[in-house]
């Protein structure tokens, strides 16, 4: 039944989806690293693009560096057929608690002016006093209808109130549920007497007229009683011509608030707060060129910066807006297609030495730290596994390791090296376009000859 415990419900497709992922890594990862990942992750809740699971903020930089954060990612895209992407929610604090979907709590809502007055209905009911009783939200995607809701049902949990929040997709399937064991009654008095009730999406439920019929009679009779209930829907509800007359009435006896998608600096401002939730340095220009990319809507954020993140060239920070365009055109957590020569090449010009120094045994610090960086960058960018690494310059797998290592420790301190890892990672996401230019495929027109 619909969960009203202290945590979000979590979809059953959502908890299956990931229950799914986890038992695909069991062949692929150490069981210590597998169980790291089962105790520091909760699935929260499967959208209709995304698989939104929260992860302990300090798990995260491991996971980074080991490439399991990038396995989880393609593992949810393999077994979705595509149809899901990865969502990380990093949990920074422990009072947020895994499960519970840190970016939708009142707190991080950044209001525009034109959204304030549901904003502060939002508030109202996480205070346990609505100023009014029955609410409708309505706005365009991304303008924060789902982000209020989770936000109150969040706050009025943490006050001891009895709150049950679902989505109209979730009610609908409840329903056939209740149906399929004759327990309609008892769901429907659930959703009657519950302390206060909040149900997301309702135009979702056009052409699903039983359950728009048991919600208009739930919503007059919480109304008849005074019980406050908070609902939410994408249009005007004058306008909701595929919805039930009895519905739309239903809806419009109450009062109706509406949200527009959120401004340019509104955009730019959450998006920088949530990638304060990654605990990485980025800039305005990086939030910018985010808010740019992803339109009005910020419901794609939290899979774009999971992408991102899976990346070894964001690793170090999102600091660089042609970086990250870069990465995003890739559309993997990986680009492999950097070539072993390339990289020496482009190390060896940046620090001034010569390749046949990179090969030899010299141990100064002006040739050991372009050897790493070298290093590293053929891990990352080439594909290549540490004993090939060390072949390449001549040296043994377990030094590989070290130098990958000690670049991703030195990285985060020195500035110099920061700016020349992300100069020399530019210029090789830049290389497959020059080697186009250079050497265009000949189309087939070409090869039959005229």
């Amino acid at each position: 039944m619909i969960a009203n415990t202290d945590q979000y419900a979590v979809t059953d497709t959502g908890d299956l989806l990931w229950s799914s992922v986890l038992d695909a890594l069991r062949a692929k990862l150490s069981t210590r690293r597998l169980e790291e990942i089962e105790l520091d992750s909760v699935a929260v809740e499967r959208t209709g693009s995304s698989l939104r699971v929260t992860v302990r903020g300090s798990s995260l930089r491991p996971w980074i560096q080991d490439g399991r954060l990038s396995l989880l990612d393609a593992t949810v895209t393999a077994l979705s057929d595509g149809g899901a992407e990865l969502a990380v929610l990093p949990v920074a604090n422990p009072e947020d608690g895994l499960g519970r979907d840190p970016t939708r709590s009142l707190s991080r809502f950044v209001a525009s002016a034109a959204n304030q007055p549901a904003f502060a209905c939002a508030r109202s009911f996480a205070d346990g006093a609505p100023s009014q009783r029955s609410v409708l939200l309505h706005g365009p995607p991304g303008s924060g209808k789902t982000h209020l809701l989770h936000g109150a049902a969040r706050q009025l949990r943490a006050a001891g109130h009895g709150v049950l929040l679902c989505s109209a997709e979730r009610l609908s399937l409840e329903l056939v549920e209740a149906m399929r064991r004759d327990e309609v009654a008892l769901l429907r008095e659930r959703l009657r007497d519950c302390q206060t009730l909040l149900v997301d999406d309702v135009h979702t439920l056009a052409g699903r007229e039983a359950t728009q019929e048991e919600l208009a009679g739930i919503i007059t009779a919480r109304a008849a009683a005074g019980a406050p209930f908070l609902l939410s829907t994408r249009l005007d509800p004058s306008a909701h011509s595929e919805l039930e007359p009895a519905l739309v009435a239903a809806l419009l006896s109450g009062q109706t608030l509406s949200l527009r998608a959120p401004e340019w600096e509104t955009r730019v401002a959450a998006i920088l707060e949530r990638i304060a939730l990654w605990q990485v340095e980025t800039t305005a220009e990086v939030a910018t060129f985010l808010a740019r990319s992803l339109g009005a809507s910020l419901s794609r954020l939290d899979t774009v910066l999971t992408r991102l993140m899976t990346h070894p060239a964001c690793a170090g920070g999102l600091l660089d807006a042609e970086l990250i365009q870069r990465v995003l055109e890739t559309g993997g957590p990986l680009l492999a297609s950097a070539r072993p020569q390339e990289v020496i090449r482009l190390v060896s010009q940046h620090f001034g030495v010569r390749p046949a120094e990179l090969h030899s045994k010299a141990r100064s610090p002006r040739v050991t730290t372009p050897r790493q960086l070298a290093m590293y960058l053929m891990r990352h960018h080439c594909g290549l596994s540490y004993p090939e690494i060390g072949q390449r310059l001549r040296r043994h797998h377990t030094t590989a390791i070290h130098a990958c290592r000690q670049i991703e420790k030195r990285r985060d301190r020195d500035s110099s090296l920061r700016a020349a890892v992300l100069v020399l990672e530019k210029e090789l996401l830049r290389q497959p376009e020059r080697d186009q230019r250079r050497d265009p495929s000949p189309t087939r027109g070409d090869r039959s000859g005229g």
